[in-house]
């Protein structure tokens, strides 16, 4: 039970319910730009991760690399911190994608981020425990196990852990600033001594790039970023999270980006560009090859305090994802996905202290049970852990782009457009289709021949992708706005943005599993061959129709504003309201001292329940329900049939 905190002297006594609240306004921008930084552990993945990246991936080409990676994720940024502004919670991509998919899509996304950060700090357990164990062997002889050296790790890191998250955040500062200025010396020093050929650019050279094996070298690179997604976490704790997260975020990304593509440039020029790969297969270990270099070039100083900030690094990228994983597990309590108690945060520290001490639980069954079994700590713990959570975490990357493009507002938009005025978009995106390919030839041939203009052709396949990306979500945007107009018309109701895209693709491609329905039937094709052409053919017209005036309404989507079409339900029409309930029973409109007698009857029994009777309505409400006028009497006898029911009232 937690300790109750009386917050008034007249609050001596009264148990207070626990706190659900993290520390707010504790962290600026910059704070959270060196958490996620530290996350990253860039010293880490400069020394262990791109050694194994150049060997095996794009060799000298991987700086470039490095900056494609920057300029993809830059992108996925751009709708990711869009919609940070929206959602403030420390949930991060499961408030994100619960935003724009859905709350099961949400759930989802939210057990993907807790499975793979827990994994990613399994992994990390075992390769700081070996790294720790290593140094106090050859620094001073002493042969402490490796799962003694993480359980300690793991004891500190639950301290900060269980703090509020301020103290985590100097920490990892210090921390971080520590590796930059270590590893930017050794670059400074190879560069002011010319590296082993002189300093060139040929690692940025487009043959040099698509030499070796770009989509293992792009992987690397892609993994190396893990991290920077977690700005959003923060966003409670933040001083202004609409300003800070997006700060955060870009920041961070500019930061390990040029960082990695600078160092990385700067050790293949102090190993040769021509023997950066065979010097690292020379190697026994490659991440002893930026340790080569800092003998070569630097000292053996400096390769001893490369050793301790490659320790400290890996060290700060467990605080880092502790902390994350723990809101991660907080978020889910409080939400209802896991027991409600890990929701809880700390009565003094605001920290999620109860889900930090649950990963802690399983991160000390982990190691002990990895080191009862004897494996070895970086090729088994590490190397399994590490790779499974770089999957989960690009799953979440994959997901959170995708709710960033069906989120309800973008792509609602643009469904706007093209239902307004569909011919127009069509005639819009044709027109664009037919002008890009000469723009794109003379765009390309100006930047050729300029000498400004060389370096931005290397931005080119950007381009490209973010043209075909905008045709794409237009072709989206048109199976939604069509599944709207279906919903309109045969007045069905559909709930959810991924529902309602699903039914428009269904809708487009329907011709076509009609063509498919009629081979299955028709085997022969001898009747249904006329039938499936035309169908064939109503499908290509349809799809093609829908792609132009998909572009098109991305393009007037941007250039003025249009409402959300909602689908029409069908309501009952407004009945009026019902007269107030009558007091004994529903007299006929007859005259005679018999219904007086009645009446009489009925207001002595009515009487003695007055006390329970219902409040007279208002006069608005009195003028409002009128009584019906009474039917005029006449001389004609009434309808024998209804005299029998009138007597027997």
């Amino acid at each position: 039970m937690e300790r109750m905190i009386p917050t008034s002297p007249d609050a001596v006594g009264v148990v207070q319910a626990p706190s659900t609240e993290l520390r707010r306004s504790a962290l600026s921008a910059a704070f959270i730009t060196l958490l996620v930084v530290s996350a990253a552990s860039p010293m880490s993945v400069v020394a262990g991760g791109f050694p194994l990246g150049i060997m095996l991936g794009d060799g000298a080409g991987t700086p470039a690399l490095v900056l494609a990676a920057l300029v993809l994720l830059l992108l996925f940024s751009a709708g990711y911190t869009a919609m940070a502004t929206c959602v403030t919670s420390s949930g991060g991509f499961y408030a994100l994608v619960g935003r724009g998919l859905g709350g099961a899509a949400g759930g989802a996304a939210a057990m993907v981020a807790l499975v793979g950060y827990v994994l990613l700090q399994f992994g990390l357990y075992g390769m700081l425990g070996a790294v720790v164990s290593e140094a106090l062997h050859a620094q001073f002889g002493l042969g402490v196990p490796w799962w003694a050296c993480s359980l300690v790790a793991l004891a500190t890191v639950a301290v900060f852990g269980y703090r509020q998250i301020d103290v985590s955040a100097r920490l990892l500062a210090c921390l971080a600033l520590a590796e930059f200025a270590v590893v930017i010396v050794l670059d400074g020093l190879i560069l002011s001594k010319g590296g082993a050929a002189g300093i060139t650019t040929v690692s940025f050279e487009p043959h040099i790039v698509a030499h070796g094996n770009p989509a293992i070298g792009l992987l690397f690179c892609f993994a190396a970023f893990v991290g920077f997604e977690a700005t959003t976490i923060y966003g409670e704790e933040a001083k202004d999270p609409k300003r800070s997260i997006p700060i955060a975020t870009y920041a961070a990304l500019l930061l390990i980006g040029c960082f990695y593509s600078f160092s990385l440039w700067c050790l293949v020029l102090g190993a040769g560009t021509d023997r950066v790969v065979a010097t690292i297969t020379a190697l026994s270990d490659p991440t002893n090859f930026v340790y080569e270099l800092s003998d070569r070039y630097g000292g053996q100083g400096l390769t001893t305090a490369l050793r301790c900030v490659f320790v400290t690094s890996v060290y700060a990228g467990l605080v880092s994802f502790h902390n994350s994983t723990a809101r991660y597990f907080f978020c889910m309590g409080r939400e209802g996905l896991l027991p409600a108690g890990i929701g809880v945060t700390h009565p003094v520290y605001k920290s999620p202290h109860r889900a930090s001490m649950v990963q802690n639980v399983l991160c000390v069954i982990v190691v002990l049970a990895f080191a009862a079994a004897g494996a070895d700590p970086v090729l088994t713990l590490f190397a399994w852990f590490s790779n499974l959570a770089t999957v989960f975490v690009l799953v979440l990357i994959l997901l959170g782009a995708l709710a960033s493009v069906i989120a309800r507002h973008p792509l609602e938009r643009t469904s706007a457009a093209a239902s307004a005025e569909p011919w127009k978009a069509g005639i819009v995106g044709l027109l664009a289709v037919i002008l890009f390919v000469p723009a794109a030839i003379i765009v390309l041939i100006l930047l050729a021949v300029s000498i400004i203009g060389i370096p931005l052709i290397l931005l080119w396949p950007f381009a490209v992708i973010g043209c075909f990306f905008a045709a794409f979500f237009g072709y989206i945007a048109s199976a939604h706005a069509l599944a709207r107009w279906s919903e309109n018309r045969f007045g069905w109701r559909i709930q959810g943005p991924v529902t309602t895209v699903v039914l428009g693709l269904f809708l487009l491609h329907g011709a076509w599993l009609m063509a498919r329905l009629v081979d299955v039937v028709d085997s022969s094709r001898n009747v249904g061959g006329f039938l499936r052409l035309i169908l064939l053919l109503f499908w290509c017209l349809v799809n093609i129709g829908a792609f132009f005036v998909g572009i098109g309404a991305v393009i007037l989507a941007r250039r003025r504003g249009y409402t959300p079409v909602q689908p029409l339900v069908s309501t009952p029409p407004t009945l009026p309201p019902p007269p107030p309930p009558s007091r004994g029973y529903d007299l006929p409109v007859v005259e005679g001292p018999a219904v007086e007698s009645l009446r009489s009857d009925e207001r002595e029994w009515a009487e003695p329940f007055s006390d329970f009777d219902e409040p007279a309505p208002s006069e608005t409400a009195v003028t409002a329900v009128q009584e019906p006028p009474a039917p005029a009497t006449t001389d004609e006898p009434e309808d024998e049939a209804e005299e029998p029911e009138r007597r027997q009232a």
